[in-house]
């Protein structure tokens, strides 16, 4: 998904200029969450286009579930 796409929305778009912020308090906390809280693992990654990051590739894997006797 590209930065502008995810901006739109997130309702972020005149919110955390830099990328980095944007990373910390929205995608980072958001899969932490996602990973506690359901039974799923949300990974995201950069892609960069030049030296801007200009794509957010997400993984979505179902957690396993363990039984134990």
């Amino acid at each position: 998904m590209s930065i502008k796409e995810l901006r739109k929305r997130t309702s972020t778009k005149n919110k955390y200029k830099r990328f980095y912020n944007f990373k910390v308090n929205i995608l980072d906390k958001t899969c932490e969450e996602i990973n506690k809280k359901t039974d799923i693992i949300l990974r995201c990654s950069m892609e960069k286009k030049g030296r801007r990051i200009a794509f957010v590739d997400f993984e979505i894997e179902k957690k396993l579930l363990i039984i134990e006797d």
